[in-house]
């Protein structure tokens, strides 16, 4: 909740004076101050390829957050209690720090790539927007800033970005360089050896060995523990009548 009141709180000042002194990441409040020109406001997508448009979707994030500003502000002048604007909170703070994540991404990203580097890392941007876009799809439509046929493009790019990202997706993950130790996979071993590994640890796994089973090479336990369970011979619960003190 505190960053839904802090953000509440740049609302009200803007407000009260539309001169109020804003970060770059909330700047976005300020179109709040004429509010019948911000519900006009609607997506400048015009195909496809522009929501890959930097401007296209920092603006679609920003109208996003300030808009649950605004219906939180309006939720709290009506008299709601606060403990009951929880899920408002969430949402509001999420589409909040989503936008900053995004937007300190594409800020990152120009300043320290190039070339084909630069190229690689811009697919994976896209994809992690296109991705937040559509995760969270009805909050872009709810107001009717995004029409059906842009949140259309929108599942549509989400394909598209992760073909892209497709022929790079080994490298990304091996960028983080850790070891085989560390990961501790059969999936996800150096040698490509994932089936081959996978049986070997099954085959190693403590539980499988015959020191753990009985003489018919079932798991010491099943027939006391889990067999009358999966059989429904267990019977009632007999415990001690001890209750939840919540």
């Amino acid at each position: 909740q505190q960053v839904s009141r802090y953000l509440l709180q740049l609302y009200k000042n803007v407000t009260q004076n539309a001169s109020t002194q804003l970060s770059p990441l909330s700047k976005y409040i300020q179109s709040l101050v004429d509010h019948s020109s911000f519900t006009q406001e609607k997506c400048r997508a015009r195909s496809p390829e522009d929501l890959r448009d930097a401007t296209v979707i920092l603006a679609a994030f920003q109208h996003r957050a300030a808009r649950l500003i605004y219906e939180l502000a309006q939720a709290e002048m009506a008299g709601i209690a606060w403990s009951d604007l929880n899920l408002e909170c969430m949402r509001l703070s999420k589409a909040h720090v989503q936008y900053i994540m995004i937007a300190n991404f594409h800020d990152g990203l120009e300043r320290r790539y190039t070339g084909s580097l630069l190229e690689a890392v811009r697919s994976l941007y896209h994809l992690h927007v296109v991705y937040t876009m559509e995760t969270e799809l009805s909050e872009f439509l709810e107001d009717g800033y995004f029409s059906p046929e842009q949140a259309s493009w929108v599942r549509k790019g989400l394909k598209d970005c992760l073909t892209a990202v497709r022929p790079n997706a080994v490298g990304f993950a091996d960028c983080f360089d850790f070891t085989d130790t560390f990961l501790n996979s059969a999936l996800g071993s150096w040698d490509g050896r994932a089936y081959e590994r996978l049986a070997e640890m099954t085959e190693h796994e403590p539980l499988n060995s015959k020191e753990n089973t009985d003489a018919n090479g079932v798991v010491w336990g099943y027939e006391e523990y889990l067999k009358p369970l999966i059989y429904g011979q267990a019977g009632p619960y007999k415990g001690n009548g001890i209750s939840s003190k919540l």
